[in-house]
């Protein structure tokens, strides 16, 4: 999968439903879609991911900060979302609800 290293960070907001999501900047508006992250809305430790059919494998996705989906997600929904894995770096501004992981899913803006 591609993701482009010209993505900023800034940080995790909290929705109505308690749960923290990473968020991101500077994305362009259908660039890097060559992923797919399937699977069910979950609660990991105060942090939206996403779980895999396989219950072993849950993913963070990060969210664009103009990308209103999160808004609509609660703990249940079946979720599909293009983007591209990434590793984790220091330089994220993850809260600590969401720190932590190997490697998060960039979202593509809409």
């Amino acid at each position: 999968m591609f993701v482009s290293a010209c993505q900023t960070f800034s940080g995790t907001t909290e929705l109505s439903n308690g749960l923290h999501v990473p968020r991101s900047s500077s994305g362009i508006k259908g660039v890097g879609n060559a992923g797919l992250l399937e699977g069910t809305v979950v609660d990991q430790n105060g942090c939206l991911a996403i779980q895999d059919a396989d219950p072993a494998y849950v993913t963070v996705p990060v969210f664009d900060v103009k990308d209103k989906r999160p808004d609509k997600l609660r703990v249940g929904n079946q979720v599909s979302l293009q983007g591209g894995v990434t590793p984790s770096q220091n330089s994220f501004e993850i809260s600590e609800e969401c720190a932590g992981e190997e490697d998060y899913f960039l979202v593509v803006r809409e």
